[in-house]
């Protein structure tokens, strides 16, 4: 027998329980609905269409979950009100209500969660709209293609299921005319699926070569981007304060020639080609020519911090923080380091008034790129 107060009437409580059920169901498998319409940016590791967040999307989710909020705490309060106190509709109740807002708030922090470099990349192409827009309109000129000819085979994919089950059931009924004339469908339509396949076009930025383009190419040693000007500091921690430069096989888009040079790190990439330099974040790129790119370069003698490799950097002296006149340590101090002092090479790029700035612990690179640049302006 029902309680006075309890929260649904009896004849209720069936269609309550599959209506909140369902609406619980909708709110964590929207996202991924409504995910594949959400804009689409290729991936060269696998020819698959990235899908990040949309924040379009972010923001449709979070009112399903302001709009949901009363039915999720009707739901707990119903499963508290329940007459069994071992029961574990509570822990189920709480669980889904935990799980359902954490998917939430995990497709809200990814739509908005723009690094550093996203929004230089977003800026660059606000500032220079003519050039990035004619790179990427042949880059998604290529995605509309290939995603027209995916949208054709999957027309006959469908086809060729209804045909091969066709011819299934009249090998079962043994009726050979049909079935020869649903195998001759099944050939033909393969064939067509074949052909499709063959006007596939490589996902790759498209960029202008000539014979001399990429004659020369080097791979940088050490390298690091620097949170302000290398001059702003003496006495660094690279391992720990900036971002330091990763080996990698691919990029996270691919392009029609290969860089000069390149440089990657977690969440960016710098690709430095004969006119032109390319950024690229994970789900964005921008393409700058170089006159729109002021460099300059720096020699720095700094103090190399006590968390830092020396085997790494080109050192120049080392020294005792407090020397003898002979140079041994002076035992009267208790605390007496070892100074290492090595040498930096800078490059500082200007980018429609937004700097990046690198550090190199091979100074050839950094000449590599100020020659490619300042050369070509």
């Amino acid at each position: 027998m029902a309680r006075r107060d309890y929260p649904f009437n009896k004849k209720h409580t069936k269609w309550g329980t599959n209506l909140v059920s369902t609406l619980i169901a909708w709110t964590i498998a929207a996202p991924f609905a409504m995910g594949d319409t959400s804009y689409n940016i290729p991936s060269t590791s696998n020819s698959a269409d990235k899908k990040p967040k949309s924040k379009i999307l972010a923001i449709i989710t979070i009112i399903l979950g302001i709009l949901l909020a009363p039915l999720f705490f009707a739901l707990i309060k119903h499963s508290f009100d329940t007459e069994s106190t071992t029961s574990i509709f509570p822990i189920i109740s709480i669980t889904i209500t935990i799980v359902a807002y954490a998917k939430i708030l995990y497709i809200v922090l990814c739509a908005f969660d723009d690094n550093e470099f996203d929004s230089i990349i977003k800026y660059i192409e606000k500032r220079n709209p003519d050039y990035c827009n004619k790179t990427k309109e042949k880059y998604y000129s290529i995605i509309k293609h290939n995603k027209g000819i995916d949208k054709k085979k999957r027309k006959l994919s469908n086809r060729l299921k209804k045909f091969t089950f066709r011819q299934y059931l009249t090998k079962i009924l043994s009726l050979p005319n049909k079935e020869s004339k649903c195998l001759k469908n099944i050939e033909l339509i393969k064939s067509e699926i074949k052909s499709l396949e063959k006007r596939y076009l490589k996902q790759v930025i498209s960029l202008d070569s000539s014979p001399t383009d990429n004659a020369t190419q080097t791979t940088p040693k050490d390298t690091y981007i620097l949170n302000g000007k290398i001059g702003d500091y003496w006495h660094i921690d690279f391992e720990n304060q900036h971002h330091k430069c990763i080996k990698k096989n691919n990029s996270f888009f691919e392009t029609n020639i290969p860089p000069s040079l390149s440089l990657h790190y977690n969440s960016v990439e710098f690709h430095f080609y004969n006119k032109v330099m390319i950024i690229m974040s994970k789900d964005n790129f921008v393409v700058i020519d170089y006159n729109n790119i002021s460099i300059e370069e720096h020699i720095y003698t700094i103090q190399l911090h006590s968390s830092n490799s020396k085997s790494n950097f080109n050192v120049l002296w080392e020294e005792w923080e407090h020397p003898c006149k002979n140079g041994l340590p002076d035992l009267r101090y208790k605390h007496n380091d070892l100074c290492v002092y090595v040498q930096i090479a800078t490059i500082g790029l200007n980018l429609f008034s937004k700097n990046i700035n690198f550090a190199f612990t091979e100074k050839n690179d950094a000449k590599f790129i100020y020659n490619l640049i300042s050369n070509k302006k």
